[in-house]
């Protein structure tokens, strides 16, 4: 059956697809808590502690500023809206992603380590 199936492939995005899945396989999870029941109390030492591709799942409270310099997902737990005073993006390979998703952000910074790209906002906004 493997070798029927195997048979059949193409070269294209099935396969390059499952040729990434094991880089992404070992991603793990952190909970961020203020209150004391996650894995950390706030944003900065998680995202020191995450390797490249985890997931930071945040949960209600107010958090200090942070920056994210390698790629990582941070996200809101459903149906909570954490805060943080500011999140500066930057250094981030050109293969790498950040996503943030339902955090409320005082301000947001995107910088490109090399300067080719610097945005930022002083509006507070959510990014979902």
């Amino acid at each position: 059956m493997i070798r029927s199936i195997a048979s059949t492939l193409r070269p294209g995005p099935v396969v390059l697809l499952a040729l990434l899945l094991p880089s992404v396989a070992g991603a793990g999870t952190l909970v961020v808590d203020a209150s004391g029941g996650g894995d950390f109390p706030d944003l900065p030492p998680a995202i020191a502690a995450a390797a490249p591709g985890d997931t930071i799942v945040v949960r209600d409270g107010v958090y200090s500023a942070f920056t994210v310099g390698k790629p990582l997902v941070l996200v809101a737990e459903a149906g909570q809206t954490p805060a943080a005073a500011a999140a500066v993006v930057t250094g981030i390979p050109p293969a790498g992603e950040v996503s943030i998703g339902g955090l409320a952000l005082g301000r947001v910074e995107l910088r490109d380590s090399s300067g080719g790209l610097s945005w930022s906002t002083a509006a507070s906004f959510i990014l979902r």
